[in-house]
């Protein structure tokens, strides 16, 4: 009807419905996403609990207060299989301290007389591999690669391996971020809320440059740097689709792993500092961590020191005689 009466289209999010049809129920929802406002959590992470709550409510089969009320262990049990058969072993590690944390949240306001969170078990996952970087060769390869490449993927891979920087904070990069006659680029980490400058260097600037100036769609009044291709103009929302087509084009295989977003390339760029002796916190800036608890998933990149710290299980079988006695 809309381009029928005006002859235009303008592309708009769909807007979803998401109120629960029980009124306390919808007001329980509405005090728990309050809570969680008040902690600070970002948009997205608040996002995410709500659709714990509500989708536990779905799994449960819980149509009012009462029968939330009701909840028993053998059916939280039910709850965690049923999320298991729509998750994979990655994303139950997020959702189970969600649920754990709603439960308590229950159990606290007096919803359910039982506290149900210590029904919830942390999902493990054996990580059976140190952390995937790129060889020298095929980073080599990659550059050589971007030269034929268009110039928005040129230039995010530039970003990702020379800065190290997040999916999300290429993606949300603004013309404001980037200052061009003192030569600094501004990121405001989507992850943390924290900033961190970084030198334009040459190459980055001059891709920058490059994509705004000759490939960019020429769209007015709209802060972000990375568009879509095609219409609506809006800012890219990840970059891993334009990542991994090019590793598969290459024929890429990362060290120690398959990954193909740009978390490699991140990974790659820790490698490099640490394998020329850079110091950890010089490290932990340049990737713009805020607690040491960041750094954990980086220390398997450091080879050499691992191995240094590895057990000696040469002797243990071996059997030891002495004069009269068995060591």
């Amino acid at each position: 009807m809309e381009v029928a009466d005006t002859g235009t289209f303008k592309w708009k999010p769909i807007q979803q419905n998401l109120s629960l049809e029980n009124r306390y129920l919808e007001e329980l929802r509405t005090i728990y996403i309050s809570t969680l406002s008040e902690k600070n959590l970002s948009k997205a992470t608040i996002n995410l609990h709500d659709y714990v709550f509500r989708k536990t409510l779905s799994l449960a089969e819980i149509q009012t207060i009462e029968e939330l009320a009701g909840l028993s262990y053998e059916e939280t049990q039910l709850i965690i299989e049923s999320f298991s058969t729509i998750c994979n072993k990655r994303s139950m590690s997020t959702i189970l301290p969600i649920l754990r944390s709603l439960l308590a949240f229950l159990f606290k306001n007096n919803v359910i007389d039982c506290n149900l969170s210590n029904v919830v078990m942390s999902r493990f996952i054996q990580k059976g591999n140190v952390s995937a970087y790129l060889s020298v060769e095929d980073e080599r390869r990659l550059i050589e690669q971007l030269e034929h490449e268009s110039m928005r993927t040129r230039a995010i891979i530039l970003l990702a391996l020379r800065f190290g920087l997040r999916d999300s904070d290429i993606c949300n990069l603004t013309f404001q971020s980037v200052d061009w006659n003192n030569e600094k680029l501004y990121v405001v980490q989507q992850k943390t809320g924290e900033s961190i400058v970084f030198p334009l260097f040459p190459e980055i600037g001059n891709a920058l440059m490059d994509y705004i100036l000759n490939e960019r769609h020429p769209r007015k009044d709209y802060p972000y740097i990375f568009l879509r291709k095609q219409a609506p103009y809006n800012k890219i929302t990840s970059a891993y689709p334009s990542c991994s087509k090019l590793l598969n084009k290459l024929k890429i295989q990362p060290v120690n792993g398959k990954t193909k977003g740009l978390h490699l390339f991140r990974y790659t760029l820790t490698h490099r500092l640490l394998s020329a002796k850079v110091p950890h916190q010089v490290v932990t800036d340049i990737l713009g961590h805020t607690s040491k608890e960041s750094d954990k998933p980086y220390i398997s990149l450091e080879e050499s020191m691992l191995r240094m710290c590895a057990l000696d299980l040469s002797e243990i079988g071996k059997i030891h005689w002495g004069e009269d006695k068995f060591e």
